[in-house]
């Protein structure tokens, strides 16, 4: 889920997201996946963006660790 407002008269996007699955450890995915991010432009087709990602992996019993882990990105993109 997304949402596109202006700041500062650039392009800016909120998005949230949720992702899971209950077949994927073989693939090393996630059971969950728990996800913010804020992307704006800071010049013309440049951007700024950080996000947030909080993740729950399948339970021991299930193959999995037990755990969670949260990471922080933060991306520079330019478009040419």
């Amino acid at each position: 889920m997304g949402y596109s407002f202006p700041v500062m008269g650039r392009d800016s996007l909120v998005a949230l997201a949720y992702q899971g699955s209950d077949e994927a450890l073989a693939l090393e995915l996630p059971k969950e996946r728990w996800l913010v991010g804020w992307s704006v432009e800071i010049l013309d087709n440049t951007s700024l963006a950080f996000e947030w990602s909080h993740d729950i992996d399948y339970d021991r019993s299930e193959g999995g660790s037990g755990d969670s882990t949260d990471t922080l990105l933060a991306k520079l993109a330019v478009a040419f």
